[in-house]
């Protein structure tokens, strides 16, 4: 009985697609991964590209929506509609036809994008020649903006510096906020900081420019009373966290090594596939769930999907917590397991806490991903070894 929850769970997934490539029209895509992973100048793909691996390159054309993840990924190449990356290092020198989403720590972009670009990370880069048609949503630590948006900017940064050209709107939440002599701000400019806004000479902000003053001191017992909430809230969610991990590892000794181990071993593979997991099966229950037939296996499949996410810090903790505590002694009996678990749990329960825009989001992002890959890619070789 203690395979039944996994079982059931990717019982339900593979009759979901079965269901989903049988009643749908035409679904097509391209999935491809591999520790380094290049579409070549010459090669035009006309599907949807689903790509992992420890470095992605699109030097070719693709036909289609990107879906990338990876530990540096770049666009070369033309992509005839959106593209989707999560990864450490992202590059956009070729052409987007239409929006640009990205999670990662480092983005520079290059190129020529079409859409909206929406970004997640540590450093953003617009180079000089790089064209946003539409507009431009962050929450970053540091973004320098030397090229053309065409639409609005809006967002969180700690740094921002703007050199280029903005011909909407920008409100931004912002530490410091330079505006260089290069640089040619058309709309109005409302920005919310301690300091005022360091202009140099030459620049033209042919708007209104206002600046939002800091909270008052009125409101430091609500900020405090806020911060005691949040920590209570964090707890409890901890706790609750870890009696369910501890349940996990006593029903699932197996499964849940197998899980964390693969993650400590395959991490890319782990990433890319929840990656893929993350975005096809949300869509495949959407699409059956649309039929009188389908539906009540899209409501299981569904259920069974947020479960697995939850579960999916479980996997996470282990692999953090695990390493550390080797130090020490060998994590091999409950205890030191249960330990494991509650330590990296700890430890993702700081990190989601650091207070900055987007990032308990962005974190508990990577959470899934990384948790989903790891879960199947740990199946499969289970499966393959008759375990």
């Amino acid at each position: 009985m203690r395979g039944w929850w996994w079982r059931g769970l990717f019982a339900a997934l593979a009759a979901l697609w079965l269901v989903l490539l049988s009643a749908a029209p035409v679904i097509a895509a391209e999935i491809k991964g591999g520790p380094t992973l290049t579409i070549g100048r010459d090669e035009v793909l006309y599907d949807d590209l689903f790509a992992w691996g420890g470095a992605v390159t699109v030097d070719g054309a693709v036909y289609g929506d990107v879906f990338a993840a990876g530990g540096s990924v770049a666009i070369n190449g033309t992509v005839e509609g959106s593209v989707a990356v999560a990864g450490g290092t992202v590059t956009v020198s070729g052409e987007v036809s239409r929006a640009l989403r990205v999670a990662c720590g480092l983005a520079r972009i290059d190129g020529k994008v079409a859409g909206d670009v929406m970004l997640l990370g540590r450093n953003l880069v617009v180079g000089r020649e790089a064209q946003v048609g539409g507009n431009l949503y962050m929450a970053v630590r540091d973004a320098q903006l030397a090229g053309t948006v065409a639409g609005k900017v809006n967002g969180a940064a700690t740094r921002l510096t703007i050199s280029g050209l903005v011909n909407s709107d920008i409100n931004i939440s912002v530490d410091t906020l330079v505006i260089k002599s290069t640089a040619v701000i058309k709309g109005d400019l409302y920005y919310s900081s301690d300091k005022e806004v360091e202009t140099e000479p030459g620049a033209k902000l042919l708007g209104v420019v206002t600046r939002r003053p800091p909270e008052p001191v009125g409101k430091e017992l609500t900020r405090a009373a806020s911060l005691a909430s949040l920590i209570r809230d964090r707890v409890v969610t901890y706790l609750m966290a870890l009696v369910l991990g501890v349940a996990v590892l006593f029903l699932f000794p197996r499964r849940s090594s197998a899980a964390s181990e693969s993650l400590r071993s395959r991490p890319w593979a782990s990433l890319g596939w929840g990656a893929l997991l993350f975005l096809l099966v949300p869509a495949a229950v959407v699409a059956v769930g649309l039929t009188i037939i389908g539906l009540p296996l899209a409501l299981i499949s569904l259920a069974l999907y947020g479960i697995t996410l939850y579960l999916t810090q479980i996997v996470v903790s282990l692999t953090i917590g695990s390493p550390i505590l080797e130090r020490l002694r060998p994590v091999r009996s409950k205890g030191m397991q249960v330990a494991a678990l509650a330590l990296g749990l700890a430890i993702l329960e700081l990190v989601r806490s650091i207070p900055l825009p987007y990032w308990g989001w962005g974190i508990t992002l990577l959470i899934f991903l990384f948790g989903l890959g790891a879960i199947l890619v740990s199946e499969r070789e289970l499966v393959e070894h008759g375990r």
